[in-house]
This record gives structure tokens, sequence and C-alpha cells, in this order.
């Protein structure tokens, strides 16, 4: 699945900021739907088959029913996610390539040469 590209302002808690670009990838429901389900169906499955292990079945009957319905939520609510991010620290004016995450909310990451928090948002 490839993402278009899309504009974003990278800036600090201080207040400077540069522009960089970011690549977003848009999630049909469809295609949300099935992935969550996926997720929930082998949490409960990998539940139900770690039973028979001694010791490890205390933990992961409660935890992973758990864990698949939090990543069930978590994947229906990602509409799209913002990946492959340049731009330039607006502190140390550094090149920076950066992880990002949903496209929904301003993510955060940090400098890699100075550190400094980073708080990316979409320019819309």
């Amino acid at each position: 699945m490839k993402g278009r590209q899309v504009e974003l302002t990278v800036s600090t808690e201080l207040g400077e900021s540069t522009r960089g670009v970011g690549e977003l990838r848009e999630f049909s429901s469809p295609l949300r739907y099935a992935m969550s389900f996926g997720w929930l169906i082998t949490a409960f499955v990998l539940a139900v088959v770690l039973v028979v292990v001694p010791v490890i079945h205390l933990i992961t009957t409660w935890l992973l029913p758990i864990a698949g319905l939090v990543g069930f939520v978590t994947i229906i609510q990602t509409r799209a996610t913002i990946t492959k991010i340049k731009s330039q620290c607006p502190s140390c004016k550094a090149a920076v390539l950066l992880g990002g995450g949903r496209a929904e909310a301003q993510m955060r990451d940090s400098c890699n040469d100075c550190n400094r928090p980073l708080i990316i948002s979409r320019i819309q």
C-alpha cells in the first residue's frame, strides 16, 4: 500500500518550527475491520492454546484477551498513519527521519542529535 506525501510542521515546545514531509497511509473501513478482527481472533486462539502450558496459563488466559480487545479498538480507530517523516530539527538544524504515528492527533518524537522533544502536526 503506497501512501501520498503530506506537509507537516515539526516544532519544539519553545515555539521553533520547521516544515517537513511524510507519507500518509489511509486505511479503508473493510481493511481496518479485517485487521482488527484478525488481531482479536489471534489473541483469543493463542490464549486457548496456552491454557495447557503450566505456569504461563496463569497470565496468558486473561492477558491475551485483554490485549486482543485493546488492539481491536486501536486498529478500528486508526483511520490513517503518517510515516517516514523527513525534516530538520528546529533547534539544531540537523536532518531528522522520524517514525510517525496516527494521523488523527499530534505526534511526539525527539531529535537524534540534540534529544530535544519534537511535536509533529499535519498542515491542513
